[in-house]
């Protein structure tokens, strides 16, 4: 009983971390940042207690690579003479993350000892699917959604803002996407290892599928950013089945089974609830307008990708292409601002790679795809039978910021977090996938 009392609370704190949210009756705080407080005594008992205090190399560059990023933004600001400051403290951010990270991946390690991947994976999924079910709870009770705004600040305003679209707490638009794509890429990788170590646990298999379909179908009318993962993971999938009916495969039949079973199982639900449910076929229809369009009309029609296709307005001068003009959000904060209005995003675009560009220039921009970059080669290098999960987060990456600005580092940091926390040993908090990829982990 107490052990499901501590990973049910291990699931609260992976939520609070991943969607962190702000509470009424202890309003300036977060429970990201709540977390990240937590883990200054927690890593300063941690040294105490092995007597040494040592940072990689690779963190320590990191490290600088987000302070560039921060640097650059204030430079821009600071030339401009602007009042927009949003990535000015993004070095802070990264390590609030870290914090809160750390925070988490402690409680865990005490709960079931030696943590790794999949279990961190299996945490972010509960949470994922749980935020799901909220979501469609929460549009089908208003109820529940008029509780939580007494509570939770700023849902209100979320609720205002999503008009015909569902939301969790703390988790809506592309924000939540962005973390759903990290978690179906994840749980993708991990899935054969997942099987194999429990295909005595047919019911464990079956509820982290049963998450996958949830966070795959209702993650998508949350979020449509939410596709880019599932297309991946199944993309994956197939490279499963192809290895298995190649004479060099070792890929365990029960994989495919368990695969390609929840598959049909998801698809036959969704059937059922969008021919019996007419709330569920509008939001379904939302989630995945893309595919609708292409089945009736023969082409992939999405109406806010239409709107981010006229958002493409390339910056006209030498200056702004090198260090940007210093506005990331709208201009109606600066009193002194003399040019065109823009309420939500300057220049009118939501694009995330021109919004870098107009805010601090190339030299912003690439300043962030390094610090990305490098932190998931810290990934891979302590995590190297994973590289193919982290080289898609870097993809995967590379494609959201064709559409918005958010970037996948709450998702990342865990596995930063885990990497500092194992000190070095590594292979401990690993599964291996050598079955499938023919590879060895050094």
């Amino acid at each position: 009983m107490f052990r499901c009392i501590s990973i049910l609370l291990g699931v609260i704190l992976t939520d609070f971390y991943f969607f962190p949210i702000e509470f009424t009756f202890f309003p300036g705080i977060n429970t990201k940042l709540a977390m990240a407080v937590l883990s200054i005594p927690l890593l300063l008992v941690n040294v105490a207690r092995k007597q040494t205090a040592s940072l990689d190399k690779d963190f320590f560059v990191m490290f600088l690579f987000a302070t560039a990023v921060s640097l650059s933004s204030f430079v821009s600001v600071v030339y401009n003479n602007t009042y927009d400051y949003t990535f000015v403290t993004y070095v802070v951010s990264m390590l609030v993350w870290l914090g809160g990270a750390y925070t988490l991946l402690r409680y865990l390690q005490r709960i079931h000892g030696d943590i790794s991947i999949q279990t961190v994976t299996f945490y972010l999924a509960a949470v994922c699917a749980s935020q799901c079910v909220l979501a469609v709870a929460m549009d089908r009770m208003p109820m529940i959604s008029h509780i939580m705004s007494s509570y939770i600040v700023g849902h209100d305003t979320i609720a205002q803002m999503a008009r015909d679209r569902i939301y969790g707490v703390g988790c809506s638009f592309d924000v939540a996407g962005i973390r759903f794509v990290a978690v179906l890429i994840a749980m993708g990788f991990i899935l054969p290892d997942f099987i194999k170590e429990n295909n005595s646990k047919p019911i464990l298999i079956a509820v982290f599928l049963i998450c996958f379909g949830l966070i795959a179908i209702v993650g998508n009318m949350i979020s449509r950013t939410t596709v880019i993962g599932l297309v991946i993971a199944i993309l994956y999938f197939v490279y499963l089945t192809w290895l298995y009916y190649s004479r060099s495969s070792k890929v365990n039949a029960s994989i495919i089974k368990w695969i390609y079973g929840s598959l049909i199982v998801c698809f036959l639900s969704a059937f059922l609830w969008y021919q019996f449910s007419p709330q569920f076929r509008h939001d379904f229809q939302f989630g995945f307008e893309g595919f609708f369009s292409l089945v009736e009309t023969g082409t992939w029609n999405v109406d806010s990708n239409n709107q981010l296709f006229r958002m493409f307005y390339m910056p006209e001068t030498l200056k702004t292409w090198i260090i940007g003009d210093g506005y990331f959000n709208g201009t109606t904060l600066d009193p002194y601002y003399t040019g065109k209005t823009y309420k939500a995003y300057y220049m009118g675009t939501d694009v995330g790679y021109l919004r870098f560009i107009y805010y601090s220039g190339l030299i912003g921009l690439v300043a962030f795809v390094i610090f990305i970059l490098k932190s998931i080669r810290i990934c891979m290098k302590h995590f190297p039978a994973y590289k193919p999960l982290f080289f898609f987060l870097f993809v995967s990456q590379m494609i959201i910021w064709i559409k918005v600005s958010s970037d996948l580092f709450a998702a990342i940091a865990l596995y930063l977090a885990l990497a500092f926390i194992n000190g070095g040993n590594f292979q401990k908090c690993q599964f291996e996938m050598t079955e499938i990829s023919g590879g060895k982990v050094r």
